[in-house]
């Protein structure tokens, strides 16, 4: 058996506040899909050659990183 390349790849993980505490968003995999048929995943995927570039494009998180995390500030 040969080893498997990792590829570049990306989830998204939104978060919210919601009546009974924190809330994650989650996506239920087609059961008709070859790997991981069937399970809880986090929305995202590989990453395509383009997407460095759009990437370079976005500001910078750093304005609002620290307010996004869990538990307020740092």
């Amino acid at each position: 058996m040969s080893p498997v390349v990792p590829r570049p790849a990306v989830s998204v993980i939104p978060l919210r506040d919601g009546p009974d505490g924190l809330e994650a968003f989650v996506q239920h995999r087609a059961t008709t899909m070859d790997f991981a048929a069937g399970v809880v995943v986090f929305p995202g995927g590989r990453c395509d050659p383009s997407d460095e570039t759009k990437g370079a494009q976005l500001p910078s998180p750093s304005p609002w990183s620290s307010s996004t995390c869990i538990g307020g500030p740092t």
